[in-house]
């Protein structure tokens, strides 16, 4: 077993009804002005306006949207610093989360959140944060446990990243109660994104033996539960284990990173608006064609799933149609015909890809002619 690094340095708090334990988390990370960040619809529901009440937070940025921008990260830094916040509240996915960590890092500062990007021309280190507790209502991103968050620019759409263990929110409160009731295509977008983060981790070239155990669960627990959630939304054992194996795959993804399917389904979603975690779902069977020595991973997973014996490259192809099966089991195409791309938005996506950082983790080097005939699979 060649030697790893595993590092885990926010406190986890799953379990049914943890929000009701909200105002301790705080206290513990000595929060007395939090800023609650989220979205309208969100906010609106029953169960968050509710625990905003009882708990008393009564500063809320709701102006959240689906892929954060690097100017709504700004706005969140100026109405924490107008409103003197000394911590984060995230109720929501991926999105609100995100947003909230580049505005932990800009905040009482004088920069812009573009100086702290991934690869920036005289990038700045973070060195000082605000405390995030993150509560997770959907079964996905995995980004209360994660050390990215994702910054699109608002004039190109390209998609940026920040990356710091400074950013792992300090506590993650996942109570799978908050998860009862979600829409079934949020709920299957955000669950084939859990899906996504833990295969790419088995095929990333900085995988390791303890995010493959994270992995390996989490794939089985969304095989067996997702489209239990999706036709039972109030079944509450799936939620659960969604909200586990979105958890555990968040993990896994924080360490490897993504791979080719990542680097490719951000551009979707950038240029296209495809959901993140469909855009990245559709992606991985074509991914698996480029495993190369990782397909022992693979071949890991199948034994771990269907006790079944074979080669690195019999496992690939038995993944393959468990992806098929599942897409049929969730009454889902698995292309993206319905989003008419064009064969110039192909070749945009194409060079973008190529630069993402995710790319360069993948078991294959891909070439550009590569990426395009992908992409053109997916029309």
């Amino acid at each position: 077993m060649n030697n790893f690094e595993f590092y885990c340095p926010g406190k986890i708090r799953f379990g049914i009804d943890e929000i009701r334990n909200l105002k301790d988390y705080m206290q513990s990370l000595h929060i007395s002005k939090p800023i609650v960040v989220t979205d309208k619809m969100l906010r609106s529901t029953p169960v968050i306006s509710q625990v905003i009440a009882e708990m008393e937070l009564d500063l809320v940025f709701d102006n959240i949207q689906p892929n954060p921008t690097n100017e709504m990260v700004m706005n969140l830094k100026a109405f924490v610093e107008a409103h003197d916040g000394d911590g984060l509240i995230v109720f929501g996915g991926g999105s609100s989360m995100d947003c909230a960590k580049g505005a932990a890092v800009v905040s009482y500062t004088q920069n812009d959140v573009a100086a702290y990007y991934d690869f920036a021309v005289n990038q700045l280190p973070i060195e000082k944060v605000l405390p995030i507790v993150a509560v997770p209502t959907t079964s996905g991103t995995g980004s209360e446990v994660s050390k990215y968050a994702v910054i699109s620019d608002k004039e190109t759409h390209v998609k940026y990243c920040l990356t710091s263990d400074l950013i792992v929110p300090r506590i993650a409160v996942v109570d799978p109660a908050l998860t009862v009731g979600m829409p079934p295509k949020v709920t299957v977008s955000t669950g084939l994104d859990a899906l996504s983060h833990a295969i790419e981790s088995l095929l990333s070239s900085i995988e390791n033996p303890l995010t493959n155990v994270l992995a390996f669960h989490a794939i089985g627990l969304i095989f067996e539960n997702l489209n239990k959630a999706r036709l039972n939304g109030n079944d509450l054992e799936a939620r659960s284990n969604m909200s586990f194996a979105a958890l555990t795959a968040g993990m896994a993804m924080s360490h490897c990173c993504g791979t080719m399917c990542h680097a490719m389904g951000c551009q979707l979603t950038s240029q296209y608006q495809v959901p993140h975690g469909l855009a990245c779902a559709v992606l991985q069977k074509y991914g698996l064609d480029y495993a190369g020595d990782k397909a022992k991973n693979i071949q890991a997973l199948i034994r771990y799933l269907a006790h079944k014996d074979c080669t690195p490259q019999e496992a690939v192809a038995v993944l393959q149609k468990k992806l098929d099966d599942l897409f049929e089991e969730l009454e889902m195409p698995m292309d993206l015909k319905e989003y008419h791309m064009t064969e110039d938005g192909i070749r945009i996506m194409t060079a973008d890809a190529m630069e993402h950082g995710c790319m360069g983790l993948n078991p294959v080097k891909m070439e550009p002619e590569t990426v395009q005939a992908v992409f053109e699979k997916l029309v």
